[in-house]
Formats: structure tokens, C-alpha cells, sequence
């Protein structure tokens, strides 16, 4: 291997998305089928893409390959829990397999981590014997014709705080979609670290040369497969995704349901203010 992407940030922001097409570059190699992980939320089911698909080549009976994949998905590299924090003591002993195991020239993996900055800053101390780049995606929810998949993974009832919203309407959408773009306005403080910010409403074919990466040929039949397969027919989100960023924001001011949300999970959750201060901020 010669180059690795990290695509880093918080979950259902379609960082997923981002490595999965990026994977599609013919630098990366032959890949093992597609592997999904399934959203049912009351809406229907949403098929988050996997990087799983691009490492499944790697497990194995050598002891070096032996549970490659769930070294990745289940012990806390890929999704650490609470605060989210990047594993470093994990990362140091798995990146070094994985360097070794993949002969193609790049890889693209997404890690599910709030220390953003903090980890990007710790990863470029180190000589690991390859190039790296470092990518985030960014919703845009203002232009993205996809604001469906993230009411999709957000709300399925599995994805949800242990505080279930009642019920969900147009408003709620709005008012969850607006605090989620404040969020993300986070990367500001650190852009000039990325190579990349995939925002969600540009087009993806843009994306390959910000990191070095050869663009695959047939990229529109891939995207199109990925829309096919997470299309809506329900009106709600349809009218979702056409409403103006001036409507939504109307959208959030209207939602006491929102709000009230909001307070029952503070009360329920003692560690809900604590996700509201900055990671760097907590001590690890």
C-alpha cells in the first residue's frame, strides 16, 4: 500500500457514503460484494454502504488475517463508544496489518470519532510507511437533494437516544437537520487540516482528485445504484427535500416538539450536556 484515506467524523453525517465511493477508484483493487448496514426506520429501510466490503478480503485462517474484519467493526477502531474518541492503542496495533495485507496501491476507511482535529494531529506524527489524506463529509442540508438518509438513519428507532420522540413531524425533521448543520460547522476550526470536505451536494466525481485517487470509470452508474437503492416514495421526506433552507429554519422555530425532546433526553441522559461540550475539551 502507498496511500490511505481516513474519512473522519461523527456517524450519520454520510461519511460512510464518502469512502464507499471513494473505494471505487481502480487504485484501490479488487473488492468482495457491496455490504450494507440496514436503517428500518418507520419510513422504510435506508442501506448505509460499509467499508466491510473492502476489508472481508482480508480475514483469514493465517494468524495475521484471523478476525480482521471484527478487529475493525466490533472492538471500538471503527466506532468507539461514548465520547468517541479515537483508539489509538487499537489503531496502532491494526494499521500496520492492514499496510501489510493490502497489495493495491490505496484504501479508503472511515472511522466514527469526534476528536476530529485531536486525531488527524496524531496520525501525521507518526511515520507509518505510507502517504495519508484526511476527508470529512459535510451535509450542506441547505442544497443536498439526500436530506432523506439522514432522517432515515437518525430516526430509525435502534439509532434513536433511549428517549423515543412520540412522533416525528415535518417541523422535527426541520429542527433535527438545523442542529445537526451547527454542528457540523465545527469543521471551520479546522479545514486547512483536510484534503477533502465531501459536501453531500456537490458532485462526487469531484472527489477523487482532492486525495490523489484515479476517478473510476462508470462512476454514474454507481452513484445512481447507491440513489435507486435509497430512494423515497414517502411524501414527508419528498416534501422535505424540496423545502428552501429559509423553510426549515422556519421549521425549527416552529418545533416545541423538538425542544421538548430535547429536555427529556437532558433528563434521562447524565451524560446528554457532556455530548454537547467540545471533545477537546473532555478530559481523555
Amino acid at each position: 500500500m502507498e496511500k490511505i484515506i481516513f474519512v473522519l467524523g461523527a456517524g450519520h453525517c454520510n461519511n460512510e457514503y464518502v469512502s464507499w465511493v471513494l473505494n471505487h477508484s481502480p487504485d484501490t483493487g479488487p473488492r468482495q460484494p457491496y455490504t450494507y448496514t440496514e436503517y428500518h426506520s418507520i419510513w422504510g429501510t435506508h442501506y448505509r454502504a460499509q467499508d466491510e466490503w473492502m476489508l472481508e478480503q482480508y480475514d483469514g485462517v493465517e494468524p495475521e488475517r484471523t478476525d480482521f474484519v471484527k478487529s475493525y467493526s466490533h472492538s471500538g477502531l471503527r466506532n468507539p463508544k461514548y465520547p468517541h474518541f479515537f483508539k489509538r492503542d487499537l489503531f496502532e496495533q491494526w494499521l500496520p496489518r492492514l499496510i501489510k495485507l493490502h497489495n493495491s496501491p490505496a484504501m479508503c476507511l472511515y472511522f466514527n470519532i469526534l476528536d476530529v482535529e485531536e486525531t488527524i494531529d496524531y496520525i501525521k506524527s507518526k511515520d507509518w510507511g505510507v502517504d495519508v489524506k484526511f476527508v470529512t463529509s459535510y451535509w450542506d442540508f441547505a442544497h443536498t437533494p439526500y436530506r432523506h438518509y439522514y432522517i432515515m438513519m437518525e430516526f430509525d428507532p435502534d439509532s434513536t437516544d433511549d428517549v423515543k420522540p412520540e412522533s416525528i413531524d415535518l417541523d422535527f425533521m426541520c429542527a433535527s437537520m438545523v442542529d445537526r448543520h451547527n454542528n457540523q460547522s465545527e469543521i471551520a476550526n479546522y479545514i486547512d487540516k483536510l484534503d477533502l470536505v465531501a459536501f453531500q451536494s456537490s458532485d462526487p466525481s469531484t472527489w477523487f482528485n482532492k486525495v490523489g485517487l484515479t476517478t473510476p470509470p462508470n462512476l454514474d452508474l454507481t452513484l445512481k445504484h447507491y440513489e435507486e437503492i435509497n430512494s423515497t416514495k414517502q411524501d414527508i421526506l419528498l416534501k422535505l427535500n424540496n423545502l428552501s433552507w429559509k423553510e426549515i429554519e422556519e421549521g425549527y422555530n416552529r418545533s416545541q416538539q423538538w425542544c421538548d425532546w430535547q429536555m427529556a433526553i437532558s433528563r434521562n441522559n447524565v451524560q446528554y450536556i457532556k455530548k454537547l461540550i467540545k471533545p477537546r475539551l473532555v478530559d481523555k
